[in-house]
């Protein structure tokens, strides 16, 4: 090939496994752990719904494990205390968002929280490992959602939305 010539076009690369990599090291990950639980004990206790419990569970055996070893205390302490300047730090990234995106955002935990609440009536709670691990799952996708969603609405709301992008007239043919 030529010096200067352009290469084969590359396909884009896949964004699925991306995604998931991107949502562990987000920010807003602490945030989204350490209000996950509270939001699984809630949920838990007042829907009287024990398949919500796993991350308010998961808490539990935290908080107990802490209060006998010292290194688990400083390492809680450390993800409790990094939750908030990471948050801060999602904010800003998340200042330059487009409506569009984030309507989808909000679209998307509807369908998470819809299709859950559908699960439910239609799934009758038999304790099994399985069920808890799907909707332990479907409240982690459905909370992490709204939490970013949640973040990049108080960002639209207070530096305003970026302007679409314009559009290109047709070039000649």
């Amino acid at each position: 090939m030529p010096k200067g010539a352009a290469g084969p076009a590359r396909k884009p690369p896949r964004q699925g496994f991306g995604r998931i990599v991107r949502l562990f090291f987000s920010p807003s990950f602490p945030l989204v752990l350490v209000s996950l639980c509270g939001v699984s004990y809630l949920l838990a206790s007042s829907l009287a719904a024990p398949e919500f419990g796993l991350w308010a569970l998961l808490a539990m055996r935290v908080l107990r494990y802490v209060r006998f070893e010292t290194w688990a205390a400083l390492a809680l302490a450390l993800l409790v205390i990094a939750a908030l300047p990471l948050a801060w730090l999602a904010f800003r990234q998340r200042r330059r968002l487009r409506r569009s995106r984030l309507l989808g955002e909000w679209v998307f935990v509807a369908v998470v929280v819809a299709f859950t609440a559908c699960l439910r009536t239609l799934w009758e709670y038999d304790a099994s490992d399985r069920q808890i691990y799907v909707y332990s799952f479907l409240l982690f996708i459905g909370w992490n959602g709204a939490v970013e969603a949640a973040i990049g609405t108080l960002a639209v709301a207070i530096h305003g939305a970026e302007p679409a992008a314009p559009e290109r007239p047709p070039e000649p043919v």
